[in-house]
């Protein structure tokens, strides 16, 4: 049976707002909570997903949510929240049919109130392989901003998994420009910290979807990663031309650093051919990066 949680407000708009979905267990679903704002000028409020533990997609995402998207032109709800992601477990133990870029996590925003904030924090997301189309742990979309993402553990499991004009598999996904949602904004800040992201194809991917290409933050967008352990995937953080990602004190998985060894010039203008952690790509700034040691990190 194709079970799912939805809560969706319809053309006509309501608001959806002081709403906790706490310690359900979700397994072998179709999606698991799925909330989807499609009116203009409706608004998603206070919003708290916690303690669920999901396993086992067998279409599509954990959770979902996603503010417009629908109608020709695009409606525009606004993503007001605090939307909090906190403490859920996602398990994906074997491929998802028909789910080629299916995310555990995945926020699609189309407009969102000044003080919006996304707090995705303390969750599990494992996967188990392998697979052979693209899988993600979280997906962010729009233009949104004021997102934490702070002390998850995301790991791919060897899982692979490859799709057309999208990114391998990989454990967070930031779609610089989407054909639905628009741009990442000028204004844009997420913050990337204390996370485990290990055993993905890509440990963190920056990719148009509309050029098909990696990279793509716009000017001024600011995407920071600090305080992370980024090891063990085939590539640490893909990028490429656009904003700087500020990538600095994180642990790469070895004490030289990340490999940066590219025949493309990197920017900032980088080179650490001997490091043996995983490795970055032109437009991601690393070093400092996080030296390993007992009691706590330092930076070399």
């Amino acid at each position: 049976m194709c079970i799912r949680d939805s809560m969706g407000d319809g053309p006509d708009g309501f608001d959806i707002d002081n709403v906790i979905i706490a310690d359900n267990i979700f397994t072998s679903y179709c999606r698991g909570v799925y909330v989807w704002d499609y009116a203009d000028n409706g608004n998603i409020g206070s919003f708290a997903i916690t303690g669920n533990t999901f396993t086992d997609s067998i279409y599509s995402s954990g959770v979902r949510l996603m503010a417009g998207g629908y109608g020709s032109p695009v409606v525009t709800p606004t993503l007001e929240g605090p939307v909090n992601i906190l403490d859920n477990t996602f398990t994906q133990l074997s491929p998802i049919v028909n789910g080629q870029g299916v995310s555990m996590i995945d926020v699609r925003v189309s407009a969102e109130s000044a003080t919006s904030r996304l707090n995705v924090t303390g969750n599990e997301i494992t996967f188990v392989g392998p697979f052979s189309v693209s899988t993600y742990g979280m997906i962010l979309r729009g233009p949104i901003t004021n997102v934490t993402i702070d002390g998850n553990t995301l790991d791919g499991g060897g899982a692979g998994g490859t799709y057309a004009d999208m990114p391998p598999t990989s454990g967070i996904y930031i779609k610089s420009k989407d054909a639905t949602y628009g741009s990442v904004s000028t204004s844009t800040v997420i913050d990337i910290t204390d996370n485990i992201i290990t055993g993905f194809v890509n440990g963190v991917s920056i990719y148009d979807t509309v050029a098909a290409a990696y990279g793509g933050l716009p000017s001024g967008a600011g995407l920071a990663l600090h305080n992370n352990a980024i090891t063990g995937n085939t590539d640490g953080i893909v990028s490429s031309v656009g904003e700087i990602t500020d990538a600095t004190r994180n642990w790469w998985g070895a004490i030289s650093g990340p490999l940066d060894d590219k025949t493309l010039p990197n920017i900032p203008n980088y080179n650490n051919p001997s490091g043996e952690g995983d490795t970055v790509t032109p437009y991601v700034e690393y070093s400092p990066c996080l030296l390993y040691t007992s009691p706590s990190p330092e930076t070399v």
